[in-house]
């Protein structure tokens, strides 16, 4: 065998195990746990890389929210892991989505070293939309709900409030406490006045000068042809009961006529001016009751003897 040819052969056979031992000790493998999904749900991506040196491999950079090629983004990153003894399986999954319907091709993930880089394969899924249920009615959108506000919503509300606005509520604050101060001290004041002020009685009028006073208005004015009957008796007898009762302090308006004479007859008073009184009143309960129709000279009479019983039994001390 000619020396050359083997040594040609040698080195051809170290070539081919290198680079098969080369190819064989590092990949990506890049699989999904599903593949077909509908339009926004998510699915489970996982990269596996397998190479002795995993120091020098550098990952691409995937965060929350990014957007990869044909439509996906990424919805969660989870940490990378060693997945298992020899500490040259490194895996890391990742959340995706897609909102696109039809069928997707994920790009291949590329790891690169510093032999070169590494490609894995390509993964298909399908994104497909919700089928619509058409044995279902069409229904109405149901009506928004008001939520139920409780106490201490209000509260909080009030404490944000007070917050972003106390100087109005100082001012308001301020305001009710000088309302307050000065509705108490006018109070106290005018209490105060009450009690300096001299209590100032009006002189009492004689009971006899105010009946002698109406008296005289009737008579002036003819009481018994201005106003009817009734109403004249009735102020007659009126004025005489009034002037009893300050009189002989007795409550004469509240008591018949019987009951009047009855306590009359207790006083020094001269008789005629006892049958007057009792005329008097007599004839005006028969006007009141019995619709009884005196004279002319009857009424003056009556008037007369009121007058003249006024100031017969009137005290000089009045």
């Amino acid at each position: 065998m000619n020396i050359s040819f083997l040594i040609k052969f040698v080195i051809l056979l170290t070539v081919v195990t290198t680079v098969s031992s080369i190819g064989f000790s590092q990949s990506v493998t890049l699989k999904a746990d599903r593949d077909s999904i509908v339009i926004g749900e998510p699915v489970q991506l996982t990269i596996s890389v397998r190479k002795k040196d995993q120091a020098s491999a550098i990952w691409p950079a995937f965060t929350k929210g990014d957007s990869l090629p044909k439509g996906f983004e990424v919805l969660e990153v989870l940490p990378k892991q060693v997945s298992n003894n020899k500490n040259d399986l490194v895996t890391q999954q990742l959340t995706i989505t897609s909102f696109n319907p039809g069928n997707h091709f994920i790009d291949p993930i590329i790891i690169q070293d510093s032999n070169g880089v590494i490609t894995s394969n390509v993964l298909m899924i399908k994104v497909g939309l919700i089928d619509a249920d058409t044995t279902q009615t069409i229904r109405d959108i149901k009506p928004i709900k008001e939520p139920q506000i409780t106490f201490s919503d209000h509260w909080w509300s009030f404490v944000q409030w007070l917050k972003a606005n106390w100087y109005i509520a100082l001012a308001i604050l301020v305001g009710l406490v000088l309302l307050i101060w000065f509705l108490f001290f006018k109070k106290k004041k005018d209490v105060q006045e009450a009690i300096d002020k001299p209590i100032v009685q009006e002189p009492k009028i004689p009971a006899h000068i105010k009946a002698l006073k109406t008296l005289a208005f009737m008579r002036e004015h003819k009481s018994w042809e201005t106003e009817d009957l009734k109403t004249y008796n009735d102020k007659l007898t009126d004025v005489v009961k009034e002037y009893i009762e300050d009189r002989y302090e007795y409550n004469a308006k509240e008591r018949t006529t019987n009951e009047i004479l009855y306590r009359i007859d207790k006083e020094a008073i001269p008789e005629i001016q006892r049958q007057n009184l009792k005329k008097l009143l007599t004839l005006s309960d028969l006007v009141k009751f019995a619709k009884q129709k005196p004279s002319e000279e009857e009424n003056i009479s009556i008037l007369n003897d009121a007058v003249d019983f006024v100031n017969t039994t009137k005290l000089d001390k009045q």
